[in-house]
């Protein structure tokens, strides 16, 4: 899946998380005129926010079908800022601004950084463990690499990234015990 699809999957997950944390909040689809107009601002303002902080720590940059424990780290980092930035918005910025008359819940507020994390994980993560299954099961000849250093790591890499080499590495043999 090329990056430009997570992007609008980002968009399209994103937008409604604040709306389903106060459904999941009130325990009904109806909540109070204030609550409805401040959770409008609010689902405007961090949109935009979670969707620029996901793009500088590269989350459309990575080849989610190759991606390893860094690019996790990147989306779990990517994923505590806007939970932090979206949960001073909700709290002090909406009301602190003037924007709104009253702040949303906290527990809304919670949910709503979860599931974002979730929204920015989720795809990803499916598009590594699909890419890791396709890869395994394209009957690629199977191949035991010599040396397990750099030159090692990059062919490693090589033959994950070049699919028309049709080579699993299986397993890597070394003289050095570290």
């Amino acid at each position: 899946m090329r990056n430009r699809y997570f992007f609008l999957l980002d968009i399209l997950l994103l937008a409604g998380l604040p709306f389903m944390a106060l459904a999941l909040r009130y325990e009904s689809l109806t909540w109070p005129a204030d609550v409805a107009r401040t959770a409008t601002i609010y689902a405007v303002l961090v949109l935009p926010l979670r969707l620029t902080i996901a793009k500088a720590n590269g989350l459309y940059r990575c080849l989610w079908r190759h991606a390893s424990i860094t690019e996790l780290e990147h989306i779990l980092y990517a994923g505590a800022i806007a939970a932090a930035g979206s949960i001073l918005v909700g709290t002090i910025g909406l009301t602190g601004s003037g924007l709104a008359a009253t702040r949303l819940p906290y527990a809304a507020l919670a949910t709503d950084a979860l599931l974002a994390l979730c929204a920015l994980a989720g795809p990803r993560l499916l598009a590594r463990f699909e890419g890791a299954r396709t890869h395994e099961l394209a009957g690629d000849r199977r191949a035991i690499v010599v040396g397990a250093g750099a030159a090692g790591e990059l062919m490693l890499r090589e033959t994950r990234l070049n699919e028309k080499l049709h080579v699993q590495v299986i397993a890597f043999v070394d003289d050095n015990p570290y």
